[in-house]
């Protein structure tokens, strides 16, 4: 019997999880980001030994998906996925997925080295739908995305 695990283990339910937060993510998205550089230029207004940013639209969306992928991709810590040839497509896919997301949350993005769009957004999501058609494609189904 393995330890318990804070953010989730294995492989459809870590992908469950991470996937959940994309909800959030857009939820209010205008607005949200408003909020977000007036946050920004009271802050740089008070604090004037920092520098502020170039463009405080694209630093607003920059922190506010820095913010989310922090705690999106605790989920990606235990990933896991199964032994065997088989699944060599999708273990490259969840790696790509591991250190993009982690990096977004935990790395280059949470030190402010890099600046991320919605574009950086969307190819973690569409990565995590590639893995979850390929799953069901190793275990027999015949899936298909839907139009909705």
């Amino acid at each position: 019997m393995t330890k318990g695990s804070d953010f989730g283990r294995g492989l459809v339910i870590c992908l469950v999880k991470f996937s959940e937060h994309f909800m959030y993510l857009y939820y209010n998205w205008d607005v949200r980001v408003k909020h977000q550089i007036e946050f920004d230029k009271m802050f740089y207004k008070k604090y004037k030994e920092y520098s502020p940013p170039k463009d405080y639209n694209k630093y607003a969306i920059s922190n506010i998906i820095t913010n989310w992928a922090n705690g999106a991709s605790d989920h990606l810590y235990e990933i896991e996925v199964p032994k065997g040839r088989q699944w060599s497509k999708i273990r490259k896919k969840v790696e790509e997925l591991q250190d993009k997301g982690l990096d977004m949350g935990h790395g280059a993005g949470f030190m402010n080295v890099k600046e991320y769009t919605r574009k950086d957004v969307d190819y973690l999501m569409e990565l995590t739908r590639e893995i979850a058609l390929d799953v069901d494609k190793i275990i027999g189904l015949e899936p298909e995305m839907g139009d909705y």
